[in-house]
């Protein structure tokens, strides 16, 4: 025992009797001065940890982790094992603890490269996309300028340009996923067929010349409330899972129906309602997935690929997309056969249709007076449109700075602020601050590109507060105002 590797420890559930040599170096102090300590004494959260270990006493084996705090303060993390063992005639227990501190510290190592690796590979098919999408949006606008007077080529012109920068807002959507910089994990209810139909485009330049798409979605009432930007991520990543599952060419099918799963669906997934769920399966014509690993492709970083082709994390992301939303994701199909993922969601009834803009008022035949703070004169332009074309009274400021003069010599008479959070001079979170000594009350909306969750929850910590990433729509813009006036 004194020249085993791993730390070997009997515990009495009172005290520690014995600790080899092993035992004494992963928790730093010398062997003698084990004897008779208590175990929660030398690991950090000690109590629980003991606890749960002292039911191997009684013959149920236990595993776990935790950490050993040092008398130098250092901190190491075990695995540690117990077993059922006799002492002095009396039940104990058996512990053997593997110091995995330097095994976990590389595969956080791992991991960070694995990520830095993908973001690499994705830089170059994003920057792909993004001059397809302005090229759109360019071309749209320029086709709509060279004849204005014909209106139903102007409309058509904007509503591609509208669908161009919404695949620019999904596409910068993933990176903030990948880096966990989104603030919410806003879901809505999404009308799936046409998002797996807008799909095709999107798969285009991603898949290769072999392989044909088959997009069958025609049940346009089958809604879901789901993220859409995530939901997209998701069935971009079974689509590139099938095209390198088919590296001669082959036939990628991607269908959506409604649908209600039999009872055995649900006796797998004990955790979903019964009901109607939307289903979309990606299947491919490829080999399919091997029996013995079925089991293992939904752990995160767990990929066939060989080295530098994939991190693992795209079956995982799915796996996580259908968790948020409610679903599950099965793996359908046998071995040989290709393979058929299926994306499960809650059927939602279809948004009613809208009704047209109401006018964003704070008493009858009054509109709402807003201070509009950002940086992006294009942005500020934009979103001052749209809040005059509801019917309240504006007024603009470029920075923090300006804003709080505004704010002054207009002696405070606004009832809301629409802010973005990252500005020179004086940012959203700092102007919030200089407005609360003025008026504690005043109701603030803040804007961002990206924050991450940490940063959202402090600014909305306060009431009267709410954040909306950007870009916005001006649905989104005036329906958070609307919440905010009425609070």
């Amino acid at each position: 025992m004194e020249l085993a590797p791993y730390g070997i420890v009997i515990w009495d559930r009172t005290a520690i009797r014995f600790a080899n040599g092993a035992a004494a170096a992963i928790l730093g102090v010398a062997a003698d001065a084990l004897d008779g300590r208590p175990l929660a004494g030398v690991l950090e959260d000690g109590g629980a940890a003991a606890t749960s270990l002292a039911t191997a006493a009684e013959g149920e084996e236990r595993r776990l982790e935790c950490d050993a705090l040092r008398p130098t303060g250092e901190r190491r993390r075990l695995e540690v094992a117990a077993s059922p063992a006799v002492y002095a005639g009396g039940p104990a227990v058996l512990l053997v603890l593997n110091d995995i501190t330097d095994r976990r510290r590389v595969e956080g190592e791992l991991q960070r490269a694995q990520k830095m690796e993908a973001v690499g590979r994705m830089a170059g098919g994003i920057a792909h996309e993004f001059n397809n999408m302005l090229t759109a949006i360019g071309g749209f606008a320029r086709l709509a300028e060279r004849n204005p007077a014909d209106p139903d080529r102007v409309l058509t012109c904007v509503q591609e340009i509208a669908k161009a920068s919404e695949r620019a807002a999904a596409l910068t959507g993933q990176l903030l996923d990948f880096s966990h910089r989104r603030a919410t994990d806003e879901r809505e209810v999404v009308a799936v067929a046409p998002l797996v139909r807008d799909l095709r485009v999107f798969l285009k330049p991603l898949l290769s010349a072999g392989i044909d798409v088959a997009i069958r979605a025609d049940d346009d009432a089958a809604c879901a409330l789901v993220n859409p930007v995530t939901l997209n991520q998701a069935l971009l990543n079974l689509a590139l899972n099938g095209r390198d599952a088919m590296p001669a060419g082959g036939t990628l099918t991607v269908a959506v129906t409604a649908e209600t799963p039999d009872d055995a669906f649900f006796a797998r997934h004990r955790g979903l309602k019964p009901g109607r769920y939307v289903a979309i399966r990606v299947s491919d014509q490829g080999p399919g997935v091997p029996a013995e690993i079925r089991d293992r492709i939904w752990e995160p970083f767990f990929t066939t690929k060989e080295p530098g082709k994939g991190t693992g994390l795209g079956l995982w992301m799915v796996y996580g997309t259908a968790q948020q939303s409610g679903g599950a994701v099965e793996l359908e199909g046998k071995e040989g056969h290709g393979a058929t993922f299926a994306l499960y969601l809650p059927a939602v009834e279809p948004p009613a249709a809208p009704e047209g803009p109401d006018a964003l008022q704070v008493a009858e035949g009054e509109g709402a007076v807003i201070l509009l703070v950002d940086d992006e004169d294009a942005v500020r332009r934009y979103l001052r449109l749209v809040l005059e074309e509801a019917g309240c009274s504006v007024v603009e400021a470029s920075d923090g700075q300006e804003a709080l003069e505004r704010y002054d010599e207009a002696g405070g008479l606004f009832d809301a602020v629409v802010s973005d959070v990252s500005m020179p001079r004086m940012n959203g979170p700092e102007l919030a601050l200089a407005l609360e000594a003025r008026n504690p009350h005043l109701p603030i909306l803040f804007l961002t590109g990206y924050a991450s969750r940490r940063t959202a929850a402090g600014l909305t910590a306060r009431q009267g507060r709410q954040i909306v990433m950007k870009p916005v729509t001006p649905d989104r813009l005036l329906g958070a105002l609307r919440d905010l006036l009425a609070v």
